[in-house]
């Protein structure tokens, strides 16, 4: 608009303003050509190399004020190969800014392309904007805004017209962990190839999709070599994780969280295998020691991994929260990784692990435990709660849904309408959940189930010692004191379980059953909304034995000594005469059975015998009121008295 300078930048030449003001100048385009409308006040081009240090381009003296321009460079636009060069010599651009103030001028004042002019004379307009750049952006590369995109260039000023394309990009890298806040903008798809160290405390480092106003999460590819090591603090948004396949790499994770300092905060993103004809060799979220971390609207779906989805090592202050995430079709198949698709270990008194409204579906852990989820708590203090979380149709070998290995005291507590449907012990114990459990009298082990559906679980065996608890299977060591009420499972719920071998919903081993089983009011603390007069005994099945010695007795002795829960809390009737009158003329009452005994006859047997129309004669009145009876006997009576009946009536 004011000036335009077209220079030989091999020459001797010198353009300098010393003291100049300009002002309110206008640099219009035109239809006739792509390369009209630039640099409202002084519009710089030339070709050539240009050596710096000769310091023949210098404007220091330049103010300028009010000037436009129709495309770009408000106040001056510069065409030059070295142009970066330009901007960064000296002091925060000292030869091309003049009056301009870096953070206070509007961006847009200074603009320029590292092109010769004959490059940019041949150049579409498209092509111009995507390559040009704020010329401040060029020597402050302090900046806490940040820009990818699948067709950019890391070579580039990770600016939003002037993308980079990798996280890998030395401007990212260099400003990643600087005490300022910090985002990469990612505007489609992006990779990580190699190690990303995050280590800022002040503030997290904040990854996420763009534009912002846009739902549509933008692309992470995590190469095989690629990983965030995680020391402070960071964010993910709207991220979705591709992770390329690779074998087993159990020190190279996706996000591993490596201090108890550092915070891994994951908001509305997925995870995905690249290739789905192979499989994954490392987490994509491994957090050690301890830290604050939580996952909120994970999608992980469709994957096959050697690792877990999701590891916690703690052994320092530390806690985590999974809320509203779902996992489908996950299948962990290296049995040499203990545990399923999220595995837990909690050493510290601080540690807090709450599963919140989560969808667990179809998740493996072939040859291990917890196919879903696998627990070990190793302190007294430390926690883990499932609320509103939904396990369907997954398998292991042990625990189909949950494994939990309290050693140490702790606390676990299913809570608030939580599901476990379907699972299976493919071969071991505990269908929907198998807990083992430590008990001393220095510390205190939790296992409480305050709200809970357990339903068409299955426990199945293949040799012994399986098959056993087709809902939960508890195994105990050491000695539980009824009256701490740290096992209690008042709020289970069972419907339709099976196991090979025993307890259909609950299987439990521990050599203080009978005392667990009494406490309370008639087995309160152990049968959940099991019916005694309604429910099958086998629902409820145990062995007073520790978990060590059970795991080397035969089948025989497990028969032998198991009893029904349901014997341990109600009172066992003791029969001492039966008399029979066969009354062939009496067609309605054929048959009168005369008992006589002590404590209880079971209602549910009494209702049968009454629903035969048999009278139950000269019952004392201590035999109303318990459960349990020899019901062989009975049920051999009411054969005969159906086979007497019908004779009658023939």
């Amino acid at each position: 608009g004011a000036m335009y300078i077209d220079i030989d930048f091999t020459s001797e030449f010198e353009f300098k303003i010393s003291d100049a003001l300009i002002k309110q100048c206008q640099a219009l385009s035109t239809e006739t050509t792509d390369r009209s409308g630039y640099g409202g006040g002084i519009f710089v081009t030339g070709s050539g190399e240009y050596e710096t240090t000769s310091e023949g381009l210098n404007l220091k003296g330049m103010k300028i004020y009010g000037n436009t321009a129709d495309k770009a460079g408000q106040s001056i636009y510069v065409v030059m190969t070295n142009l970066v060069e330009l901007c960064k010599y000296g002091i925060d651009g000292e030869y091309v800014k003049g009056n301009y103030i870096s953070g206070i001028s509007n961006k847009n004042e200074l603009q320029g392309i590292p092109i010769d002019s004959t490059s940019f004379n041949s150049s579409s307009s498209d092509t111009i904007n995507s390559r040009q750049n704020y010329l401040e952006d060029y020597w402050n590369d302090v900046r806490n805004e940040l820009y990818v995109k699948q067709s950019g260039n890391d070579a580039w000023l990770c600016t939003q017209s002037s993308p980079c394309r990798t996280l890998e990009a030395s401007l990212i890298q260099s400003n990643i962990n600087r005490i300022a806040a910090f985002f990469v903008y990612i505007f489609d798809t992006t990779s990580i190839a190699n190690t990303s160290v995050i280590s800022q405390l002040a503030s997290p480092r904040i990854f996420r999709n763009y534009p912002l106003t846009s739902t549509t999460l933008s692309d992470i590819l995590i190469n095989a070599e690629g990983r965030f090591n995680v020391t402070g603090k960071v964010r993910f948004q709207l991220i979705k994780f591709i992770m390329e396949s690779t074998s087993l790499q159990q020190d190279n994770q996706g996000i591993y969280g490596l201090l108890s300092s550092a915070e891994v905060d994951l908001q509305d993103c997925e995870f995905h295998m690249q290739n789905f004809q192979s499989s994954i060799g490392k987490c994509f979220v491994n957090v050690l020691k301890g830290g604050d971390h939580a996952v909120s609207n994970l999608k992980t779906k469709d994957i096959s991994s050697l690792e877990n989805i999701i590891k916690v090592d703690f052994n320092e202050v530390g806690s985590i929260r999974i809320s509203e995430s779902q996992f489908v079709n996950i299948t962990k198949i290296d049995s040499s990784i203990t545990g399923g698709i999220v595995r837990a270990v909690l050493q510290h008194q601080s540690n807090k692990l709450d599963i919140t409204d989560c969808i667990f579906t179809t998740c493996k852990a072939q040859g291990t435990f917890g196919g879903a989820i696998y627990i070990e708590i190793q302190d007294s203090n430390a926690q883990i709660t499932l609320s509103r979380t939904q396990i369907l149709y997954c398998e292991a070998q042990y625990g189909g849904g949950l494994f939990i290995k309290i050693d140490n005291g702790g606390q676990f507590i299913v809570q608030s309408s939580c599901e476990l449907k379907e699972c299976k012990a493919t071969s071991g114990n505990g269908g929907g959940i198998y807990a083992d459990l430590t008990y001393s009298a220095s510390t205190q082990t939790s296992f409480l189930i305050k709200d809970a559906l357990i339903q068409d679980c299955q426990a199945v065996s293949s040799s012994t010692n399986t098959g056993y608890g087709g809902g939960i299977f508890i195994g105990g060591t050491g000695t539980y004191v009824p009256s701490t009420k740290t096992l209690d499972l008042k709020g289970m719920k069972i419907y339709g379980n099976t196991a090979t071998q025993g307890g259909q919903s609950l299987y439990a081993v521990m050599t203080k059953l009978e005392d667990w089983c009494k406490y309370g009011t008639l087995g309160e603390y152990v049968k959940g909304d099991y019916d005694d007069i309604n429910s099958d005994l086998s629902e409820l099945q145990g062995i007073p034995q520790d978990l060590v010695t059970f795991t080397i007795l035969s089948s025989q002795e497990i028969v032998e000594q198991q009893n029904y829960l349901q014997y341990y809390w109600s009172q066992i009737s003791l029969l001492t005469q039966a008399k029979a009158l066969v009354n062939e003329s009496n067609i309605d009452l054929p048959l009168q059975i005369s008992l006589k005994g002590w404590h209880s006859i079971c209602r549910r047997n009494r209702q049968r015998l009454e629903n035969q129309a048999l009278r139950v004669k000269e019952l004392p009145e201590n035999m109303i009121m318990g459960c349990t009876v020899v019901s062989i006997m009975i049920f051999s009576v009411l054969r005969m008295a159906e086979v007497i009946r019908s004779s009658a009536i023939e």
